[in-house]
């Protein structure tokens, strides 16, 4: 099986692919997607998109994990009190 980990952030979105046969954990390719605070939101939204896409498409996983997203009070996140 082979699992694509993302870890989103505007700034730097870190990923990770494990691969694992058995009880065993190879790992196939780690890095980041990276965007700067000097390109519109929308663009770096897209890049970020873009990445993923690419990365889902070599990588062909079949699970794909998403880190929660880290909200602060000033830009709080939308779900249940307790999340």
């Amino acid at each position: 099986m082979i699992i694509l980990g993302i870890d989103p952030a505007l700034v730097i979105t870190g990923y990770g692919v494990i691969q694992t046969r058995g009880s065993n954990l190879a790992l196939v390719e780690a890095g980041i997607i990276s965007t700067t605070t000097k390109e519109t939101l929308p663009r770096r939204i897209d890049k970020i998109h873009r990445a993923i896409i690419k990365l889902i498409s070599d990588t062909k996983p079949d699970v794909l994990v998403l880190e929660k997203l880290y909200a602060h009070y000033r830009h709080p996140t939308i779900g249940r009190p307790h999340d």
